[in-house]
């Protein structure tokens, strides 16, 4: 679910970013990125909550990529974009890497997550994704060497390929009493 949905953001700044930055998302496995020869956006979810209360929720819900319903989580999911500049890159390079994020994440295809794949069974569905804070490196890079995007995902999540409910939906259901 949730690494899935990384994967999918990972692909779509990879597509959408230009030049010097598209091809340079990776997902996070948690250790620490080494400067390169070009510059590295690093992505992970950082934090997990349940999703305020929608109104007229109805679970379970049909899901792309399954035309049973499947049982969902409602989440909010925070996202810390990180980016890394190269060897011979600098504050500009990372400043210059955030905005090209900030840039993408407020199309608002992007914003509204159609533009992530829904054709197969992705794992997630994101309504919302918002870009929060944006935090760009020191002056002088010393003090902290990459700027950084928290962007803030809300939609659906199921583990990709559960089976969904199959079966008739109970309508009715007859009683017999008796009285005494």
């Amino acid at each position: 679910m949730i690494t899935e949905f990384q994967s999918g953001l990972a692909d779509l700044l990879n597509t959408r970013l230009q030049a010097p930055f598209s091809g340079t998302v990776i997902v996070s496995d948690g250790s620490k990125i080494t400067t390169s020869n070009q510059v590295v956006i690093s992505l992970g979810v950082i934090s997990v909550k349940p999703g305020e209360a929608d109104m007229g929720n109805r679970r379970p819900l049909i899901v792309p990529g399954n035309d049973d319903p499947r049982a969902v989580l409602y989440l909010s999911c925070m996202v810390s974009l990180l980016c890394y500049p190269s060897n011979s890159g600098a504050r500009a390079q990372c400043v210059q890497g955030i905005e090209s994020m900030l840039y993408v994440l407020n199309a608002f295809e992007v914003k509204n997550g159609s533009s992530f794949p829904q054709d197969a069974d992705p794992g997630y569905l994101i309504q919302n994704l918002l870009p929060k804070e944006a935090t760009l490196p020191s002056v002088t890079l010393t003090d902290r060497e990459y700027g950084e995007i928290k962007i803030e995902a809300l939609g659906w999540f199921w583990p990709v390929g559960t089976p969904g409910i199959t079966g008739e939906p109970i309508k009715q259901i007859p009683i017999t009493a008796t009285i005494d």
